[in-house]
């Protein structure tokens, strides 16, 4: 029951290897990288993060309409603000949004055998949130933050279907596409980087999918010594 194109089930597989990728540089970086402190004395009380991501499989121009078609197209944006709760923890909220600008999704007509069956879709922005946990940098041991509560799937709504079947609301759900496994998995791939600032993210190219993931975290309150 699947063409060309990558279908909904290969879309999260894809979405989950790449966040399984992003969980094991964490693990790895946490353990290797000196913390960034500000000046000796000073003491951070809050934290400013802008994280930005995006999905591009190349759309498929090389066979004729409604035949095997093949395309998808999304990205995002959040902010991170984070603040001290007086008892030496971090607590804060991550905010944003996510849209699909295109997504095509072709199948075979049952007992057919013949992918023709081209579905076009998108999805307005979307609302994306968490809320945000950790310990500040002490010592030798870095930032550590962690999401809860993540909020980050869209679904798109779909249009066409050659001109013996229709896009319905049935088939929405099955597109649905969370990319909160990998929203939290660059979170806690932050590294130091040595002026007090941490970042993760990485780029992925193989000439059919460009994906783009990146996050900066500053510091937004140092409070100087007294």
């Amino acid at each position: 029951m699947r063409g060309k194109m990558m279908s909904d089930t290969g879309i999260l597989q894809f979405t989950t290897m790449l966040a399984l990728a992003v969980i094991a540089l964490a693990s790895a970086g946490h353990a290797q990288n000196a913390t960034s402190q500000p000046e000796a004395g000073a003491r951070i009380d809050g934290w400013y993060g802008e994280m930005e991501w995006s999905f591009h499989q190349k759309e498929d121009t090389g066979t004729a309409p409604d035949h095997s078609q093949s395309g998808m197209k999304f990205d995002g944006e959040a902010t991170l603000r984070i603040h001290d709760d007086g008892q030496g923890r971090l607590l804060g909220l991550l905010e944003g949004s996510q849209k699909i600008d295109t997504h095509w999704w072709t199948y075979a007509l049952p007992g057919s055998g013949i992918f023709n069956q081209l579905c076009r879709g998108s999805a307005p922005p979307t609302a994306v949130r968490a809320r945000v946990e950790g310990y500040h940098p002490s010592g030798s041991q870095p930032l550590s933050l962690q999401l809860t509560e993540v909020v980050a799937k869209i679904t798109p709504i779909l249009s066409g279907g050659g001109s013996n079947a229709s896009c319905n609301a049935a088939l929405f759900a099955q597109l649905t596409i969370d990319n909160g496994p990998t929203i939290s998995g660059v979170v806690r791939s932050l590294k130091p980087v040595g002026d007090g600032t941490y970042k993760a993210g990485f780029d992925q190219s193989d000439g059919t999918f460009d994906v783009h993931w990146s996050l900066i975290l500053r510091p937004s309150v140092i409070v100087p010594r007294g």
